[in-house]
């Protein structure tokens, strides 16, 4: 049984936790900011170990090592993809900070990532409610008519909720960026317009990548997530050769996901029928 609460629950503590101690870590420097990523995660995680005893503690009394084999045994493969899947990406982003860190400086590192963190943010708090539903409720759904209406349904909300926070955004960066952060990162507000031209693009692969993974095809979302991941480096790595300004590579990241939706898009169109 899904516990659609639960799972609320634990998405408004991490983002709760993150918001509420990001001000204080910030004034400890890099190592608080460093601190701040992982706080709301943090607390997400002890969120969801207290619902996990509180639903599930009469299961463990059934639980043995044979029974823990078998199912290691049959979720390794899948476990394995998304792993790798998760390392990729990360490092991707890993990859991007130091390259700009070496070649921009730390202040156009600084702005790049406080217009990044915004994004980061607007996408995680306007996509909470389908993240929370979409994948368990496909589950609960037999009728694959019902599995594509119900995904169309939930990737219109999607693009809309992402393409009015974006406009949001883009309207508010010349006061977001001094409120949150201070006036030292005037550039990130001319960053974050350009950023947020990814959302629609964001909003068609988070999708359509939610719907591969109820379908259990892990191998497709790897390799199209890891082409988004080459295409992001590749063409962050030519503005840096070519001695492009820092917008450069955020007019990167745009296009990057707008292709990284399309792709997306095209291939669960075609491998399951999904339309919108």
């Amino acid at each position: 049984q899904t516990k659609v609460e639960a799972i609320a629950a634990v998405q408004f503590v991490t983002a709760a936790a993150g918001l509420a101690l990001i001000y204080t870590l910030l004034r400890l420097g890099p190592t608080g900011l460093a601190w701040s990523v992982g706080a709301g995660a943090a607390g997400g995680a002890v969120a969801a170990a207290y619902f996990v005893w509180k639903f599930y503690f009469a299961d463990f009394d059934e639980f043995s090592p044979e029974i823990g084999w078998k199912f290691l045994r049959g979720t390794a493969a899948s476990s394995l993809i998304l792993s790798v899947t998760g390392i990729v990406l990360m490092g991707t982003h890993l990859h991007i900070q130091s390259i700009l860190g070496q070649t921009k400086g730390m202040a156009a590192l600084g702005n790049y990532n406080a217009a990044l963190l915004i994004i980061g943010t607007a996408v995680s708090v306007l996509m909470s409610a389908a993240r929370t539903y979409i994948l368990p409720h496909l589950g609960n759904l037999e009728d694959e008519r019902g599995k594509r209406s119900e995904f169309s349904r939930v990737l219109g909300l999607s693009l809309v909720a992402l393409t009015l926070g974006g406009l949001a955004l883009i309207l508010g960066s010349g006061y977001l960026i001094p409120l949150l952060f201070s006036s030292k990162f005037e550039e990130a507000a001319l960053l974050l317009p350009i950023l947020c031209l990814s959302l629609p693009g964001q909003a068609y692969g988070w999708n359509y990548n939610t719907y591969m993974v109820h379908k259990g095809d892990f191998g497709t979302t790897f390799i199209l997530d890891s082409a988004w991941c080459l295409l992001f480096v590749g063409g962050t790595a030519i503005c840096v050769r070519r001695g492009l300004p820092i917008s450069s590579v955020a007019w990167t990241y745009a296009a990057s996901y707008c292709v990284f939706g399309f792709y997306y898009a095209l291939v669960g169109g075609r491998k399951y029928g999904t339309e919108f």
